[in-house]
């Protein structure tokens, strides 16, 4: 295991300052549209509301990324990576845009899918999570006519060989999953493209397209936090 020297601590916020925070399990922030699992829009709403109270931190639930070929495996304490998150917990408006995310949704209709997960009593992340790749899947094809394909490429070229190899990683054990496990047919160090293209299943771009799309929400909640702390906006009536 790698460990830090010192944890980062509440020195760090504000030595001598009496300071206060919540915590929140991020799945359980459900909010209408999230496809009966909470996610980062509704990680966005918490924070403008704690904030415009005056809170100094959130803290929320493990974000790291399971495996997209098996849904069932959804407890963030055995991810596939602790380098990149979980894009089943992204809000897709967060890039595409709400009205361009509604059109996509129901030309693949998912509206009644996500109806009834919204209507669940407790959440099903297996579920959740397979009706939320769906969309991510014909999103994916959507990139170019969303006009996002600059910013895609530009996420790609900062984020590196990890989420390249990763990605690579997804869309081999998808397709090998049912035979041998997808480590084997990539030696440590080695780009697997070739192997992918043999495949027939070079699926890897789409797992870079839903975790650019994780990205995108990250990038929200500290502004949304910041606005909503320096105007004290009025938070929303609590039922």
């Amino acid at each position: 295991a790698v460990a830090p020297p010192r944890w980062f601590g509440i020195d760090a916020l504000g030595a001598g300052q009496r300071l206060w925070g919540v915590t929140a399990q991020t799945q359980s922030l459900r909010r209408h549209g999230d496809g009966g699992i909470g996610d980062l829009g509704g990680v966005i709403q918490l924070a403008r509301i704690v904030a415009a109270r005056g809170a100094d931190a959130l803290a929320i639930s493990p974000l790291h990324a399971p495996f997209a070929a098996q849904p069932e495996r959804f407890g963030p304490y055995a991810p596939s990576t602790r380098l990149l998150r979980n894009p089943a917990l992204a809000d897709p408006a967060a890039a595409f845009g709400a009205q361009h995310v509604a059109a996509v949704m129901k030309q693949c209709a998912l509206d009644n899918e996500y109806a009834a997960l919204e209507r669940l009593a407790l959440i099903e992340p297996a579920r959740a999570a397979m009706a939320k790749m769906k969309l991510f899947s014909a999103l994916h094809e959507s990139l170019d006519a969303a006009g996002l394909r600059g910013e895609f490429d530009a996420y790609c070229s900062r984020t590196g060989e990890v989420l390249f190899e990763h990605a690579c990683f997804e869309a081999l054990h998808q397709h090998f999953l049912s035979a041998t496990p997808a480590r084997s047919y990539c030696a440590i160090g080695q780009r697997p493209s070739g192997i992918l293209a043999r495949t027939g299943f070079m699926n890897s771009s789409w797992h870079m397209r839903a975790k650019w799309n994780f990205t995108c929400c990250c990038s929200g909640w500290p502004s949304a936090a910041a606005q909503a702390r320096s105007e004290r906006l009025a938070p929303p009536a609590c039922a």
